[in-house]
């Protein structure tokens, strides 16, 4: 028999892989706190396509709303629009979704690019918790963008597109399975690779990834970093990226054994302060 919940938390992600995983992540961890905690985990139908067999405790349970967003497979071709429709179309069914629900949430958590769930939990007078799925550098950095605008500290351009999803999940798992020589994604899986020390090509296009970039390449000089501006005329070349994963992925070279090095040297400082 199944307990009766004492909590029914609603949680409503960005429509994104790097956006959906730590928060069902974080709703894994909620839900291990109790088995009376019920956890909602809002999706669109095509998403609960993409993840819906995911193994996940049995107090998470996927609630859907209609695909008025364009699709994953197309959604590069048109990031802004995308980013729009997101903005605009997702509210009302999700407020269907929860007129329709036998038990009210108590809490709504919600990513912190879903700018209309607070407008809703107001509404409602349902308390809300954000989801910030980025780093902390880069919450301190739009959190004082004012004086970093003032001061003439924000000369970097983090406008531009959005790429296409991830489509492996459990990254920490696989890559520590499957040792590979280097690792080329955006911010959505640098916590995984550090973790597994792995070197990492980074390819930032917007927002977060390009601070994430400075530090994986100058700061903690794990990486490199495959372009320098995500503009038509600045893009590498096909030659040019395979030449780069080449030297990248050579063993025997001197550059690839210090990335190696320092990789695990990080690796040791995360496991450490996780421990502590």
């Amino acid at each position: 028999m199944k307990p009766i919940p004492s909590c029914h938390v609603m949680a409503m992600p960005y429509p994104g892989r790097g956006h959906i995983n730590p928060m069902m992540d974080l709703c894994k961890l909620v839900a291990g706190k109790s088995s009376s905690i019920l956890i909602t985990f809002v999706l669109t139908e095509e998403w609960l396509g993409l993840i819906g067999s995911t193994a996940k405790p049995d107090n998470i349970c996927f609630a859907t709303i209609p695909n008025v967003i364009p699709s994953e497979h197309a959604r590069g071709s048109d990031p802004n629009g995308f980013a729009m429709a997101v903005g605009s179309k997702m509210e009302e069914p999700f407020e269907r979704l929860l007129d329709e629900l036998q038990l009210s949430p108590t809490l709504i958590i919600a990513d912190a690019v879903v700018p209309w769930a607070a407008d809703v939990a107001s509404r409602r007078n349902i308390p809300l918790a954000v989801l910030w799925p980025m780093s902390a550098s880069v919450f301190s950095m739009v959190y004082h963008f004012d004086l970093l605008v003032q001061h003439g500290h924000f000369p970097v351009n983090v406008s531009g597109r959005y790429g296409q999803p991830e489509e492996v999940a459990g990254l920490v798992e696989f890559l520590a399975l499957n040792p590979a020589a280097g690792y080329i994604t955006g911010q959505n899986s640098t916590n995984e690779a550090i973790l597994a020390s792995v070197p990492l090509l980074t390819f930032p296009i917007l927002t977060d990834q390009v601070p994430n970039a400075k530090m994986i390449v100058e700061d903690w000089q794990i990486g490199w970093k495959v372009k320098r501006e995500f503009e038509k005329k600045n893009l590498a070349k096909r030659d040019e990226i395979a030449l780069l994963v080449q030297r990248f992925i050579n063993s025997e070279s001197r550059e690839r054994k210090q990335l190696i090095e320092k990789a695990r040297e990080i690796e040791q400082v995360c496991e450490k302060e996780v421990a502590d």
